[in-house]
């Protein structure tokens, strides 16, 4: 997706942002589809109210009010369209999270024999305690998979492990065994926080586009429904 720049929205919400984060490749590119799609549908929303702006005030008949009132209405509607496809986007990253977390965290399946896996868990046990954790981690990156499936397919007191240790060894497990899954997680995690640090600047923009502060175009918003009202009581 290429989106062209426009020196008026601020280059942090550009599309472009998605593809530079840590873990963007090609098998990762379908997962943040969808967030860069948001991105871009902001970027574009934005670039859309400045050139609203525009058009407003070539417009002869409306005062300096009217034109602001009128591309706020249009803002509003777009900030709103925006701020819905960036939530539904960080969802469906928030799905993806949870559905990888559950399966590297999962219980790991012992592939080793019975008496070999009692035999290795009995060696593990006897080791000093800061041996280990240094000895299985060893065996999980060097794809030893009989000597790590015996330990952390098991309870975490037969090798001496405790369970906080057995947790990250088990997570370090399956990261070693499905480093594309790894590498998902770590890419829709950092789409989420992309999209919760920049989300806030939506309104920033969208209030830089118009052309003046909220406040000051409800003030306008509630002197011309003064004024109309004033019209219909005189004309009633």
């Amino acid at each position: 997706m290429s989106e062209p720049i426009d020196s008026r929205v601020s280059p942090s919400l550009h599309p472009i942002n998605v593809r530079e984060l840590d873990g963007y490749d090609s098998e990762t590119e379908t997962l943040l589809g969808i967030t860069e799609g948001a991105f871009a549908e902001a970027y574009q929303g934005l670039s859309e109210i400045h050139d609203a702006r525009i058009k407003a005030a070539a417009n002869p008949t409306w005062t300096e009010a009217q034109q602001l009132v009128q591309v706020d209405d249009f803002a509003q509607a777009q900030v709103k369209r925006i701020t819905g496809r960036l939530d539904s986007a960080a969802a469906n990253l928030q799905n993806v999270v949870t559905s990888i977390e559950q399966e590297l965290t999962a219980p790991v399946e012992n592939s080793a024999g019975g008496l070999v896996s009692t035999e290795i868990r009995a060696h593990v046990k006897a080791m000093k305690d800061e041996e280990r954790f240094g000895f299985v981690r060893a065996a999980i990156l060097s794809d030893d998979k009989r000597t790590a499936t015996a330990i952390l397919g098991a309870p975490s007191y037969l090798s001496g492990l405790t369970a906080e240790m057995q947790e990250v060894l088990t997570r370090m497990f399956h990261e070693q065994h499905q480093p594309v899954q790894a590498k998902r997680l770590k890419a829709a995690k950092g789409a989420l926080d992309l999209i919760a640090e920049r989300k806030p600047l939506i309104l920033l923009e969208s209030s830089k586009a118009v052309g003046a502060p909220a406040n000051k175009i409800a003030q306008m918003r509630a002197a011309k429904l003064a004024a109309e009202a004033a019209v219909s009581r005189r004309d009633a």
